[in-house]
């Protein structure tokens, strides 16, 4: 049983009998998976902690309740994929493609999500507290249930409790205490509050329309009650 690159270059060949003991034999042997092609692979189950899996191609692949704690899983298109209860514990997801994927019931905790792309995916049950989600996109994503607990949406807010989605809107709606996501845009209440015709028009088209019949109702969120926190400094600490 090969395994091949995104390149289609063999970087590993054993012996054993399934894809998921040959991964697990490859990481064993210390041989280098960057880049790797496991798409449509079924790794139920495999022992894969710190591994390095950047730049992988990963589509459609089963990690059912694969053990990726402290893994590299950078810029990796895991697009469609089922992590169904994965082990993701601090593992760097920096830019990772997850979109249409199964995450329902995984562990994110301090997971670096920074500009994943979670579009569409089932978040719901997943523990994503202390995660880092600057840049994230999780529109259409399912977030029921799921937990957020400290987890830093941008440079400044810490988010305490589960975000409040709205869907059925012209762009999907993330509220969290005192900043709100509107499609790609991220900013304050306070921000968005202020902002001129003509800025929100550069933002996209039809923007200005949808600012004028929707602001006063998205803008009566900040006063939920939602804690969050502002202080960079304790961010860098």
């Amino acid at each position: 049983m090969e395994i091949k690159d995104t390149c289609g270059s063999v970087i590993f060949c054993g012996d054993k009998k399934t894809m998921r003991e040959e991964v697990e034999a490859a990481v064993l042997s210390s041989t280098n998976l960057r880049s790797v092609d496991l798409s449509n692979a079924n790794l139920r189950h495999a022992e894969l902690s710190s591994v390095d899996l950047s730049n992988a191609n990963l589509r459609h692949a089963n990690l059912y309740n694969v053990d990726l704690r402290h893994a590299n899983i950078r810029s990796a298109n895991l697009r469609h994929s089922n992590l169904y209860n994965a082990n993701l514990y601090n593992a760097d997801l920096y830019g990772v493609d997850l979109r249409y994927s199964n995450l329902r019931y995984a562990n994110l905790f301090n997971a670096d999500l920074r500009d994943a792309n979670l579009s569409d995916a089932n978040l719901s049950y997943a523990n994503l507290s202390n995660a880092d989600l600057h840049g994230a996109d999780l529109c259409h994503a399912n977030i029921s249930n799921t937990a957020f607990s400290n987890a830093r949406w941008t440079d400044y807010a810490v988010v305490l409790h589960r975000p409040i989605a709205l869907s059925g809107l012209d762009w999907p709606v993330f509220i969290f205490g005192s900043h709100m996501q509107i499609g790609c845009e991220v900013h304050s209440m306070r921000e968005w509050d202020a902002f001129s015709d003509d800025v929100v028009e550069k933002m996209a088209s039809g923007a200005l329309e949808f600012w004028r019949v929707n602001k006063d109702r998205l803008l009566s969120f900040r006063d939920t009650g939602a804690e969050e926190k502002f202080a960079k400094e304790s961010l860098d600490a």
